[in-house]
C-alpha cells in the first residue's frame, strides 16, 4: 500500500522550491500582497467618512473583494500547476478568474460550516458562566471542532480549482479526503506552521522561502490524497 509521509511532503515543497527559486519568491510575494489588499485598505481607513467618501470607499472596496477572490483563486491554480509542472508554470497562471462565484460560493459554506456550531457552543459558553463545569465543556467543544473541521475541510478551495467543483462538492470531496486521516493531517499542519516558524525567526526573510516550501508541501499531501485510495500516512 502507498504511504504518504510528513517529511516527503516537505521534502517534496523544498526540492519544487530549488528548481526555480527565484521565479517562486516572486509569484508567491505577488500572491501574498494581492491576497491581502483588503485588509490592507480596512487598516489604512479605520476613520469615520461621511458624505460621497463613503460612497468611494464602499466602490473600492468592492473592487478589492474582486481582486482578494481572484488573487486567492489564481494561488490555488498556480499552485497545483506549479506542483504538477514546475517548469512550465508562468506568472500568466495566477490569472485564472474561473469559476469566481462557484469559489466564492465554497469559501462561504465552509466559514458557515466551520464557524456556525462554534459560535452556538461560544454562546452556551457565555450564558453558563454560573456552571463552569458546562461553560468550560463547550469551550472546549468549541476549539475541537473549529481544529477538526479546518482539516476535514482543508482541501476545499484546491478542489473547486482542480476541478471546477460546485462548492457542496468540493466539500464533500474534501471531507471523503481527509476521512480517517484527522492525525496525521494535524501533524502536517502542525510541521508546516513550524517551518514558517522556523522562516519568520530567519529575520522574517526565511518566510520568502518558507511560504513557497509549505505552500508545495500541502498541495502534495494534496495530490497524494486525491490520486489513491485507502492512503496511510506516516
Amino acid at each position: 500500500m502507498n504511504t504518504f509521509s510528513v517529511r516527503e511532503a516537505i521534502r517534496f515543497g523544498w526540492e519544487t522550491f530549488k528548481k526555480r527559486p527565484g521565479f517562486f519568491i516572486g509569484a508567491f510575494f505577488l500572491i501574498s500582497i494581492l491576497s491581502n489588499l483588503n485588509f490592507q485598505m480596512q487598516d489604512n481607513n479605520a476613520v469615520d467618512f461621511f458624505g460621497p467618501q463613503v460612497l468611494i470607499l464602499a466602490v473600492i472596496g468592492i473592487i478589492l473583494f474582486f481582486v482578494t477572490i481572484v488573487a486567492k483563486m489564481g494561488a490555488n491554480a498556480f499552485l497545483l500547476k506549479a506542483h504538477d509542472a514546475p517548469e512550465n508554470v508562468v506568472f500568466k497562471d495566477l490569472w485564472t478568474p474561473h469559476p469566481f462565484w462557484g469559489f466564492v460560493g465554497a469559501i462561504l459554506l465552509k466559514w458557515i460550516v466551520i464557524s456556525v456550531p462554534a459560535l452556538l457552543l461560544g454562546a452556551v459558553a457565555l450564558f453558563t458562566l454560573s456552571i463552569p463545569v458546562i461553560s468550560i465543556l463547550a469551550i472546549v467543544l468549541a476549539v475541537a471542532w473549529v481544529v477538526f473541521a479546518n482539516i476535514k475541510y482543508m482541501f476545499v478551495e484546491l478542489i473547486v480549482m482542480d476541478k471546477q467543483a460546485m462548492s457542496m462538492q468540493a466539500l464533500k470531496e474534501s471531507s471523503e479526503m481527509t476521512k480517517g486521516k484527522f492525525g496525521k493531517l494535524l501533524i502536517l499542519m502542525l510541521a508546516l506552521g513550524g517551518v514558517c516558524l522556523l522562516g519568520l525567526l530567519a529575520l522574517v526573510v526565511g518566510l520568502l522561502v518558507a511560504i513557497p516550501v509549505v505552500s508545495f508541501a500541502f498541495a502534495h499531501a494534496y495530490r497524494s490524497l486525491q490520486s489513491t485510495k485507502g492512503i496511510e500516512l506516516d
